[in-house]
């Protein structure tokens, strides 16, 4: 079956969202937005997690039959976005957003049948301490999905 970029960009917000959403404590889920937070001393822990659509490169072309198929294997970018006083707090908030993605991707991983297969890849989270504000904690993680198009993008 062939799709899409902007169906699975769509497949993967749906997949996404509702259990991120879910998640206990504020929470904000925003696409292609990599603003991060704007902070409130008195919030307390504040989170908010972005799906940034990431590389388009071309997909690799099976040549079969009368059009020409492309594999494509696109990245997007999930950005976990934490601020709050204590450490364990601000680091649990972070690892619950990712652990809700990588167990969204397991249970569906063709995301309703339009891929052949999304994970993620890689995460690569932050802590930043600057004196006299508050800290933070960001996490971006790889999100690899596969694909066949009949364009050579997606």
């Amino acid at each position: 079956m062939t799709t899409t970029h902007k169906a699975v960009r769509a497949a993967l917000i749906a997949a996404l969202q509702g259990p991120i959403g879910a998640l206990p404590g504020s929470m904000e889920f925003v696409v292609d937005d990599p603003r991060l937070i704007d902070v409130d001393e008195e919030a307390g822990i504040r989170r908010k997690v972005a799906l940034i659509t990431g590389r388009r490169p071309e997909g690799q072309a099976l040549l079969g039959g009368v059009q020409t198929i492309y594999d494509c294997d696109h990245q997007f970018v999930l950005v976990v976005d934490a601020v709050g006083y204590e450490d364990a707090a601000r680091y649990e908030a972070v690892e619950a957003v990712i652990e809700t993605a990588q167990t969204v991707l397991e249970a569906d991983w063709t995301l309703g049948g339009i891929a052949a297969h999304a994970r993620i890849t890689d995460t690569n989270p932050e802590t930043d301490k600057p004196e006299g504000q508050l800290p933070e904690m960001i996490a971006a993680c790889a999100i690899s999905v596969l694909y066949s198009s009949l364009r050579p993008t997606g």
